[in-house]
């Protein structure tokens, strides 16, 4: 079983079962505080600042001290103190965490998980780490930023460096190489979420390729993404479209970056094609595309309406019926890849049944995620017109949730009935999805929120740097953090123990 590695901002533990020790002034059989378990005979108390564990079941909990915490054999529990400790796990399924001071984690044998809190500046060392079966997990995901930078090589094995503020927390696993690091260990953020478990790290990437789209392809175990925009040797700019394999976790370039010029959201069609938004640029169109991943054939689907050229299409979704709906901001004008706009901030839809376009929308200052409720009778858009294409901030732009009534009569598709669902408190919302049960969700600067089918808030799950767009699916929600790719892992999915 693959061991998983847990941050994970400890507040305090309650336990009822095993022995537990304390390295204090208590004695063997003393009534010990706060904890109502008793230390039993069994836990030896070599000196105040060695702990060790008896061959049950035990919970050992450090000093202020530097302590030595020896678990033996059982499932132990070891807790650093404030010192600079020294956690040996032992046999057994152990857990280890670490919640402050330059302490060193020793698993032992076994299946043994790292708990490892981020708190001020330290560095953590784990030795004994068995990538196939080991576990990290870390607290807190709200990071400023977590990339593949954050990984280097030392001396003694591979050091993680994350940090937050004028925090940093350094990680390193003696005698883990970088590539089994990335490719074989499982790295987590800790979350309580409903339904939802931890925030799994998948991969980091030293550019920002885990921006849009994405589509998962559950037959080939594929996970179709687009990059941010990256610039060449010539100063032009250019987006990647990356392919995730889930089994492997390798990601290679599907060099549609000249085919696709600048493409951004995308949607999987009916018929298993990838339906992306070309943004353009100066000399190629904007509008959409298909994609045959089986053949990686690509057909132009649109470039203009009525003459007039779309600025830079944005995000799409499919209906039943077959029409197209996406939003065309014109962000790419304002990012100096596209020529001025001739069409508004606008939200379309195309029926590629009758040709017909029908202007949805016209009331967004830069129309950004859209997607359909589960009966089609509703349309969900964000607008992220408080962050202008040329990295200024209008502190009077919107960064909301909306819905819409959707509306057939007599062939016309109109929409009615706006509603503000959510503002971003941290950058803009972007990408927008409903999940089966109904309940919405969109990306923030923040991380993944949610609320349910009848608007209540749900949660909130922080993700490193803020999240551009995701996907729902059976296995979890797959999370575009620019450099990093991330899984947002079902419930019963992120139970290890």
């Amino acid at each position: 079983m693959r061991q998983v590695f847990y941050f994970l901002v400890l507040i305090g533990v309650a336990c009822t079962t095993g022995a537990h020790a304390w390295a204090s002034n208590e004695t063997p059989g003393s009534s010990p505080e706060p904890s109502a378990v008793s230390a039993p005979s069994s836990v030896l108390f070599v000196d105040p600042n060695r702990i060790v564990g008896t061959r049950e079941d035990d919970v050992l909990t450090g000093t202020s001290g530097d302590d030595l915490i020896i678990g033996r054999r059982g499932d132990d529990l070891l807790q650093s103190g404030e010192g600079d400790d020294t956690l040996k796990g032992g046999r057994g399924d152990d857990r280890l965490e670490s919640s402050s001071g330059h302490d060193v984690l020793i698993g032992g044998r076994d299946e043994d998980t790292f708990y490892i809190a981020l708190g001020g500046s330290r560095h953590v060392k784990i030795q004994d780490f068995d990538v196939e079966e080991d576990t990290l997990l870390i607290g807190d995901g709200g990071l400023d930023a977590l990339g593949r930078s954050s990984l280097r090589s030392s001396q003694a094995g591979t050091t993680l460096v994350l940090s937050r503020g004028m925090e940093e927390l350094e990680i390193t696993f003696r005698g883990v190489s970088e590539r089994k690091l990335l490719r074989e260990a499982v790295i987590e953020f800790a979350r309580d979420f409903p339904d939802y478990g931890n925030l799994r790290i998948l991969a980091l990437y030293n550019d920002p390729l885990a921006h849009e789209g994405p589509v998962h392809l559950e037959d080939s175990e594929e996970l179709v993404f687009t990059s941010n925009r990256l610039t060449d040797s010539t100063g032009q700019p250019y987006v990647v479209v990356s392919s995730y394999d889930t089994d492997s976790g390798k990601t290679t370039d599907l060099r549609l970056s000249e085919s696709i010029p600048m493409a951004n959201g995308a949607t999987l069609a009916r018929d298993g094609h990838i339906i992306f938004d070309r943004q353009g640029n100066l000399t190629a169109s904007a509008g959409l595309s298909r994609y045959d991943p089986h053949t990686g054939r690509v057909t132009d689907i649109v470039s203009s309406v009525g003459g007039l050229e779309f600025n830079s299409p944005n995000d799409v979704v499919e209906s039943r019926r077959g029409e197209l709906l996406f939003t065309d901001p014109q962000y790419g004008f304002e990012q100096g890849f596209r020529p001025p706009p001739q069409l508004g901030n606008w939200v379309w839809l195309y029926d590629p049944s009758t040709e017909i376009f029908t202007l949805l929308a016209d009331d967004l200052s830069r129309p950004n995620g859209i997607t359909l409720s589960n009966d089609e009778s509703c349309l969900y858009v964000t607008d992220s017109g408080w962050a202008v294409g040329d990295g200024t901030i209008d502190p009077d732009g919107p960064r909301n949730v909306y819905r819409y009534r959707i509306n057939r009569t007599n062939g016309r598709v109109f929409l009615s009935d706006r509603q503000l669902l959510a503002t971003a408190e941290v950058g803009i919302a972007d990408g927008v999805k409903v999940d089966v049960a109904g309940n919405v969700w969109y990306s923030t600067g923040a991380g993944l929120h949610a609320l349910s089918p009848v608007d209540e808030v749900l949660g909130a799950v922080a993700v490193p740097g803020g999240a551009a767009n995701f996907v729902i699916t059976e296995e979890g929600i797959f999370v575009m953090g620019e450099t990093g790719l991330y899984l947002l892992l079902q419930a019963e999915d992120s139970d290890h123990d």
